[in-house]
């Protein structure tokens, strides 16, 4: 299976998303990945995709806070596949600026149907676009 090739996705930090030393509040960074994750399943998935019934939810979520982010940076996130099990999946983020790292990050996602409030297997479809994303060794 082909690796897919989905472009980072650009952060616009704001005066808002930052704190009194001036750099982004760390509570900011799982906004932008989830921005970033907004962006890969609507290219992996089409603005289409049945979220009720195919949907996901976020179990776990862990940072490391490399260096700070300022105003001025012109930040990206790209999101890779870690692992890919029945119900559940792990991706791998990194926001950098100008290839370096400020700030990586996992998180465990959860497929989920929520109108039945209950787990579901990883849809076929999504399966193979977190295969196709799978973070290179």
């Amino acid at each position: 299976m082909n690796e897919l090739q989905i472009e980072p996705v650009k952060i616009q930090i704001r005066y808002a998303d930052l704190d009194a030393l001036g750099h982004v509040n760390n509570s900011n960074y799982l906004t932008y990945f989830e921005i970033a994750r907004v962006h890969y399943f609507n290219e992996l998935l089409g603005k289409d995709w049945d979220w009720r019934n195919e949907g996901m939810i976020l179990a776990n979520s862990s940072l490391e806070f490399l260096k700070p982010l300022l105003i001025q940076h012109e930040a990206e996130v790209k999101i890779s596949t870690l692992s890919v099990g029945t119900k559940s999946f792990e991706l791998y983020y990194k926001i950098s600026v100008d290839d370096v790292v400020f700030c990586s990050g996992k998180s465990v996602i959860v497929a989920f149907n929520s109108l039945r409030n209950e787990t579901i297997p990883i849809p076929s479809v999504m399966r193979e676009g977190l295969l196709r994303l799978q973070r290179s060794k």
